[in-house]
């Protein structure tokens, strides 16, 4: 993991890059993490399996979810695990957040979507019916992921895996997207494309089921991996440009103290030099 840190300090990887690089970290990962991943396929398929308990395992699944985004920058920067106490609150913590912010947005949603039910009463239209409701549930889910991606976008893996409370997770967040929301929104995008579109190949229904478990899990550790390789790719960088500025102040007054001292040792040979311009007016 050394040269990969090394990799990732140095320059800014390409999407290219980030997806090989998140392949070799999630291969490390589904051999250090059995327990944890198999405990996320699990609730994954118990929950699809009993549907009244699905939001029980959801919240179950979000958990362990972060836990594994926090576990993999541990990896990565070879850091000792934790308290598993301190994993499971953290990450309970920030589900809590998620599932306000999804009530949120659940009643954003619905709100044009009871208008046009109304609508549909008022004119009994299919069109208003069937297609009004696609149309809005779809521009609202593309608004909710360009607004994610352009005001949160690395909000999530600062929390999980730096010693900091949300305000500060927050503030970090804003510095670091600076340029840097595209680099992350679009592995992200072609990650889910790819899990999106695999499944429907398959019509056997409880094959497509167990397939879809274990391919959904599978493309969302590898964006885990991504995630956070290409967050700690933009992290190293952000510190390194903000310390450029006080590395060049030093180096230079180390030339300025080198150049003071030649001018000393000038003066105690007895060479007549000029030191300032108001010595050379006085002179």
């Amino acid at each position: 993991m050394e040269e990969l840190r090394r990799k990732l300090n140095n320059e800014y990887l390409t999407i290219g890059e980030y997806i090989n690089q998140g392949l070799e970290v999630f291969k490390k990962m589904v051999i250090k993490e059995k327990l944890l991943i198999a405990a996320i396929v699990s609730s994954t398929f118990v929950g699809l399996m009993i549907p009244f308990v699905v939001w029980i395992f959801t919240l179950i699944n979000t958990v362990l979810s972060f836990i594994l985004i926090g576990r993999t920058v541990n990896l990565i920067e070879e850091n000792e695990y934790p308290d598993p106490k301190d994993e499971v609150l953290k990450s309970a913590v920030l589900t809590g957040v998620c599932f306000i912010a999804f009530i949120i947005v659940g009643v954003i949603v619905s709100i044009p979507l009871i208008v046009i039910f109304i609508l549909n009463d008022f004119f009994n239209s299919i069109i208003i019916a069937i297609i009004f409701p696609i149309i809005v549930s779809g521009i609202l889910g593309i608004t909710i992921s360009v607004l994610y991606f352009c005001v949160i976008p690395y909000f999530l893996p600062v929390y999980i895996s730096r010693n900091v409370v949300i305000k500060e997770a927050f503030r970090i967040n804003k510095k670091l997207r600076t340029g840097n929301r595209m680099r992350l929104f679009i592995p992200t995008i072609i990650i889910s494309i790819i899990g999106i579109f695999i499944p429907t190949l398959i019509n056997i229904p409880f094959i497509k089921i167990i397939f879809v478990v274990i391919l959904g899990n599978a493309t969302g550790i590898l964006s885990s991996s991504v995630i956070t390789l290409i967050f700690l790719n933009v992290e190293y960088m952000y510190n390194n440009r903000i310390n450029v500025p006080a590395q060049s102040f030093l180096e230079d007054k180390a030339d300025i103290i080198s150049g003071g001292s030649e001018k000393g040792e000038e003066d105690d040979r007895g060479n007549d030099i000029t030191i300032n311009d108001d010595e050379a007016e006085i002179i």
